[in-house]
């Protein structure tokens, strides 16, 4: 089998409880009743752009995945963004209410090394 074979076939056992308006409207609600409990978040905001469709999905893995910039377009950050807490917090409250296995933070610091306007060794600092 090959690897996209096997992708398309991961979690197709599922797939009537996937596709069942009951349990994507459980998920939501789950969502939904979550990112209220976060004041970092306009849950409103947030609902609309996730696709709960996919959240829904049942799958043996999930995870919830973001990314941590270290430099503008412009400039290198002087220390780690104001907002890693709350990409943090709503990333633990989307994982819990898909009962995802983890979360995964991509630290974007080799994308910061490779412009001009930075330091490689203040950037390893951050």
């Amino acid at each position: 089998m090959t690897n996209m074979q096997s992708y398309q076939n991961y979690g197709s056992s599922s797939q009537a409880r996937s596709r069942s308006p009951g349990h994507q409207k459980a998920v939501e609600v789950k969502l939904r009743t979550n990112l209220n409990k976060c004041s970092v978040v306009n849950t409103e905001d947030t609902m609309n752009n996730l696709r709960v469709e996919q959240l829904a999905e049942p799958r043996e893995q999930k995870s919830i995945f973001f990314g941590t910039g270290l430099c503008t377009t412009k400039e290198q950050s002087i220390g780690v963004p104001f907002d890693f807490f709350g990409y943090m917090i709503v990333a633990e409250a989307i994982r819990r209410s898909i009962d995802a296995n983890k979360t995964v933070q991509l630290i974007a610091d080799t994308h910061a090394k490779t412009n001009d306007f930075t330091n490689p060794d203040e950037v390893d600092q951050l």
